[in-house]
């Protein structure tokens, strides 16, 4: 039994712009084309290559490579295309993965933003174990201005993307000053680092803030860091408190759009482990 183009479309629930393209790229021709007005005429078994041609479109593979199967007549190029797409796929899910990730740490980083105390609120906190991915430079970011930070920034970024972390890490980076440093004020510290999840990395680079409890100051401005420390000083020696680690510079949030002239406006929590005797 024929079938016009029309029928055949409607019967595979395709347009008959679709089955034209087949024709076209020889994917599928018509059983018989009517030589006086060029209709085009289908039969009923041509449905299975139609399937075919569908299933195999569905599962991912291209026009082209299906054509190319159809010609060869080869079950094996078939199967390397086919575990060629999974790869393909489990590329895709992994990347959606690490999407998916990235905004839950943006929106938790956004949540803390939301309560945290306003700025120069001194808070005593216990906080948990956490996981960093440091990196040392040369330089002493005290001794330079926000532009400076950048540059370290893309320095950080570069290891990061060796690592195959950047998507996932390359947000909300802290730095870290020695315990002996804090204490003499001496505003000195080479190193910068970024809070991972330890089952994301193999490598030798990171680094572990213990548990405990935290004498904390947050902060609006990142050239308020100085001044705030001395705060953080003056809190330890008029509570008697005993520093137990170094300082950290945790930044909570990053929003370049509400700080001027585009820098990277930081809200930051300085911290420092103490013990209270």
């Amino acid at each position: 039994m024929k079938l016009t183009i029309g029928k055949m479309a409607k019967l595979n629930n395709i347009s008959q712009q679709t089955l034209r393209l087949y024709d076209k790229l020889g994917l599928l021709r018509p059983y018989i084309v009517d030589k006086k007005n060029g209709y085009r005429y289908y039969e009923y078994k041509q449905c299975a290559k139609l399937d075919m041609i569908l299933h195999l479109k569905q599962m991912g593979m291209s026009l082209k490579e299906i054509l190319e199967f159809f010609n060869q007549k080869n079950p094996q190029f078939l199967t390397q295309k086919l575990k060629q797409h999974i790869n393909s796929i489990d590329s895709e899910i992994n990347d959606l993965e690490i999407r998916k990730k990235t905004i839950n740490r943006v929106l938790n980083s956004l949540e803390k933003y939301s309560i945290a105390p306003k700025d120069s609120t001194i808070t005593v906190e216990f906080l948990p174990k956490r996981v960093i991915y440091k990196m040392n430079t040369d330089l002493n970011f005290y001794d330079y201005d926000i532009g400076v930070y950048e540059k370290i920034l893309r320095q950080l970024k570069k290891k990061l993307i060796e690592e195959n972390k950047a998507k996932l890490y390359f947000y909300n980076a802290g730095t870290r000053m020695s315990k002996e440093n804090f204490l003499n004020n001496k505003f000195v510290s080479h190193e910068i680092f970024v809070f991972v999840e330890e089952e994301d990395f193999s490598c030798q680079k990171l680094d572990y803030i213990d548990a405990g409890l935290f004498l904390c100051i947050y902060c609006d401005d990142f050239n308020k860091e100085k001044k705030y420390i001395n705060k953080l000083l003056h809190k330890v020696k008029s509570e008697n408190y005993t520093i137990v680690g170094d300082y950290i510079c945790e930044t909570i949030a990053e929003l370049p759009i509400l700080s001027k002239e585009n820098e990277r406006g930081m809200f930051i929590k300085l911290q420092v482990p103490i013990k209270i005797d």
